[in-house]
């Protein structure tokens, strides 16, 4: 989705959060305005709705046998095997 294209050191982030900056202001204002009112027209929502939506499945399959099976299989760096439960 390009929420977050470059990971830096935070030493680095107000050079990088610069650059970046100037490479959407050399852009053309009229596409850098309509990407804004498309991202605040309803994408936050969408992203957040999404996002919550993973949350729930990420609480409830961490309750699973699946999830139990997985974390041990890594910890004893074997093969999972999964009976989906």
């Amino acid at each position: 989705m390009g929420l977050a294209d470059l990971l830096v050191p935070q030493e680095d982030l107000r050079d990088a959060a610069m650059e970046l900056a100037t490479e959407i202001a050399d852009q053309a204002p009229l596409a850098v305005m309509s990407t804004r009112a498309t991202l605040r027209a309803g994408l936050y929502e969408e992203v957040d709705a999404a996002l919550k939506q993973e949350l729930a499945e990420q609480d409830w399959l961490r309750q699973t046998e699946d999830f139990a099976e997985g974390v041990a299989a890594m910890r004893e760096r074997r093969k999972p095997d999964f009976k989906a439960r």
